[in-house]
């Protein structure tokens, strides 16, 4: 709050003021809004589709296999699309190989850390949470082998498809909403 008592805003550009860029004034019309609108949901789908992607290709190919295959993707691809876009694709006389093993180290190593690491947390997650409800179940008090046995029973005896609807549309039903 300033000294007059308004809140202290930033005024909109004015719509000739010269040190403002000319995109800033500019109106996106319905069809370029509804392009991007397009744009941003195939990116948010194919974030979203990459966890369970990836989780179960390391479970068909094994995480090394599966990183040298996506790496050889994405490098055509981008290959590919880089012709389009420039035309003509020309390295750096003498600095191809370097380029090429500086791109397969650090894309590389990136992929091979990280689908090492989803399997190692995914798995270190369950082996925890095994132990400590095999843990209840046998020493521990009567009211908490009844709670762990009704979750083993529930979670066994569901597909995970079903359980992630009860957690995203089932929950909110009953009041109890999950913050992201």
């Amino acid at each position: 709050m300033s000294a007059s008592g308004a809140d202290d805003v930033e005024a909109a550009p004015h719509p000739h003021d010269e040190s403002v860029p000319p995109h800033v004034h500019a109106r996106a019309t319905p069809r370029e809004r509804r392009l991007a609108e397009i744009g941003v949901l195939v990116t948010v789908l194919i974030w979203s589709a990459n966890f369970v992607v990836v989780k179960a290709a390391i479970g068909e190919l094994g995480p090394l296999t599966f990183t040298s295959l996506r790496y050889v993707v994405a490098a055509i691809t981008l290959l590919l699309v880089l012709r389009w876009r420039q035309g003509a694709i020309r390295f750096p006389h003498g600095h191809g190989r370097q380029l090429f093993l500086m791109g397969a180290l650090g894309f590389g190593a990136y992929q091979v850390l990280w689908t090492l690491g989803l399997t190692a947390v995914s798995a270190t997650i369950g082996v925890a949470l095994g132990v400590a409800c095999a843990w209840a179940r046998l020493h521990g008090p009567g009211w908490l082998k009844a709670v762990v046995g009704a979750y083993v029973e529930l979670i066994r005896n569901t597909p995970f498809i079903v359980q992630l609807f009860f957690l995203f549309f089932g929950l909110p039903g009953a009041g109890i909403r999950l913050s992201p």
